[in-house]
């Protein structure tokens, strides 16, 4: 009888899967990027760097409405970097696999204004500021959201990640990403993430109210991070946006830090243009704080040392267009101060513009050039790239 039971139950599985699968949705995204630099103001030695990489997904739905449903993507990835020197120029040939996307989703409506999501596998997640935590990690996350409260909480766990395409960093801030690695794929120091949030949308004159808790827990680390941020965002006016965050970090609940954010954005009526102002401050060893640090690795700024969101203070303008329903177009600049101490020394400036073509939906084209002016010649930086992206 046991066994009869079992039969019937992996028929049914069997035809779910199959009705499924007929209903699935594949996807290959074919993409080319390749880029020059300039560092330090040597023109005479640039760095090629050639990157081309092939996407195949999909996404199997397990109901008509698409809201339970099962999606992956693999990525081959082949990279070819190359210095140029007058003597001993550097080449670096590889091939990199892994698997960025492998989750199963479903989305449920509780009453007629709430919702409930569940998801589990590995996808990307970030905090509120997506500087702190930005990057794919293996869990699983849950929210609610209803027009006046929102909640959600996630445990991921990167132990099984490529350390070639993800890169994180330990309490000292010291990079764990691995690039030297000639193996494809490379497994990536276990940390442990949770991450508890709420929101009250529009709690008072169309303000809205975010709050959060981030901790990461690492082996061998010593020092375990735990991140607090309030955030806030509404209109000021008519076509006028703001939001901002603070955020207090802690390492074993001292050497206390902080990272505060905000931006402006204006929407005129002309070519659905953007214009943002932005302001950011990450503590270095002064005020009583200690330099902050966040756990996804990102540059802060285009100089070439690459500097980390920390004992940094930048303020910066970007403006954007559509000249055409096709093109898109970019404009920013930043002044850049570093602030080790007590006094602020200024960086340098930086500079940076993008076009983007679309002339099909699954077809995508930009060049893009960068500058960086420093107060130190040391930390110059140059680049241009062109990027080609088709889908397929």
């Amino acid at each position: 009888m046991k066994k009869r039971t079992r039969n019937i139950i992996s028929a049914i599985a069997l035809v779910v899967l199959l009705q499924s699968a007929n209903a699935a949705e594949t996807n290959f995204i074919l993409s080319d990027s390749t880029g020059i630099k300039f560092n330090s103001g040597k023109f005479s030695e640039p760095v090629l760097k050639q990157k081309e990489s092939l996407s195949p997904s999909i996404k199997i739905p397990f109901t008509q409405d698409g809201t339970v449903y099962f999606v992956t993507e693999a990525q081959v990835e082949h990279t070819f970097d190359a210095t140029f020197k007058s003597s001993n120029n550097t080449l670096n040939n590889s091939i990199t696999l892994d698997l960025p996307l492998f989750k199963a989703t479903a989305a449920f409506d509780v009453q007629n204004t709430a919702s409930v999501l569940a998801s589990a596998g590995r996808f990307s997640v970030s905090d509120l500021t997506a500087v702190i935590l930005s990057q794919s990690a293996d869990g699983i996350f849950a929210s609610f959201d209803s027009p006046r409260f929102t909640a959600s909480a996630y445990a991921g766990f990167t132990g099984l990640l490529n350390a070639r395409t993800v890169s994180f960093t330990d309490s000292a801030g010291t990079d764990l990403s691995d690039n030297t690695s000639s193996s494809p794929y490379t497994l990536a120091d276990p940390y442990t993430l949770i991450m508890l949030s709420c929101g009250m949308p529009y709690l008072v004159f169309n303000q809205s109210l975010s709050l959060e808790t981030l901790a990461v827990f690492g082996p061998n680390d010593g020092k375990s991070r735990i991140y607090a941020t309030v955030g806030l965002n509404g209109p000021l006016a008519q076509s006028v946006f703001y939001s901002a965050s603070t955020t207090l970090g802690a390492k074993n609940f001292e050497e206390f830090s902080n990272l505060s954010m905000m931006s402006v954005e204006f929407y005129p009526d002309f070519l659905n243009s953007r214009a943002v102002f932005s302001a950011e401050y990450a503590s270095g060893n002064n005020g009583g704080l200690s330099a902050f640090t966040a756990f996804t690795k990102s540059a802060a700024t285009l100089a070439a040392d690459e500097p980390a969101h920390s004992a940094i203070l930048k303020c910066g303008a970007s403006y954007s267009l559509c000249p055409q329903d096709k093109v898109f177009c970019q404009i920013g600049s930043g002044v850049i101060f570093k602030v080790p101490g007590n006094s602020a020394e200024y960086s340098g400036i930086q500079i940076q513009g993008l076009v983007k073509y679309q002339p099909f939906t699954d077809l995508s084209i930009s060049f893009s050039i960068e500058s960086y002016l420093a107060d130190k010649k040391e930390e110059d930086r140059t680049s241009a790239t062109f990027f080609a992206s088709l889908a397929f």
